[in-house]
């Protein structure tokens, strides 16, 4: 039988680190959440026109986590199809999108959106810059238009990060903090 062939990314340093502590603290304890205020009125399926869109601009909305024996921590896998319908309930880091909304009418010219992510995938900057990009892509919606511009992706992040730490500066750096001992590297401070 040939092996399975598995086309992803590595996850970033900060990935990394918060994937270690899956083993730590329960999955629900690693979310990233956040709850936006929306004045004026809103048309369902205009906002579902703008998240889909908002959606198909960000490849991290899309992305799963995928475990290979191999290798510590998963891979970074973009999906093409997701389902758009909010659970209510987070989702699992192997479904896309990884992210869970709901969206709530107080009246008709007040609702509230949540947002929730695992924290491995976006922090509170993360989903303020979605939100941010949802609301232009709603504005494209109401308008007819679309939205040309390219959003900065996180896998161009994570890939220059990788190029920066194998960098001959880095190398330098590390093997001057490897190399300090203890009395070069602090101070005692008076008590």
């Amino acid at each position: 039988m040939p092996a399975e062939t598995i086309e992803g990314f590595p996850l970033s340093l900060e990935q990394k680190r918060l994937w270690s502590f899956r083993n730590k603290a329960a999955e629900q304890e690693l979310i990233s959440e956040a709850e936006f205020a929306i004045a004026g009125a809103l048309e369902r399926g205009l906002f579902e026109q703008a998240l889909r869109r908002a959606i198909e601009r960000h490849e991290i909305c899309r992305s799963i986590y995928k475990s290979v024996p191999e290798i510590p921590e998963p891979l970074l896998i973009l999906k093409e199809n997701y389902d758009l319908q909010p659970s209510g309930k987070g989702r699992r880091l192997e479904q896309a999108p990884v992210f869970d909304w709901e969206l709530k009418a107080a009246s008709r010219n007040e609702h509230r959106l949540l947002l929730r992510f695992p924290a491995v995938s976006a922090d509170l900057n993360s989903l303020q810059l979605l939100m941010e990009d949802l609301c232009v892509q709603y504005e494209h919606a109401v308008s007819g238009t679309r939205d040309e511009s390219e959003p900065m992706q996180y896998l161009d992040y994570t890939q220059w990060q990788a190029d920066l730490q194998e960098s001959p500066e880095a190398r330098v750096s590390h093997q001057f903090w490897r190399n300090l001992s203890s009395e070069q590297a602090g101070h005692v401070l008076p008590l």
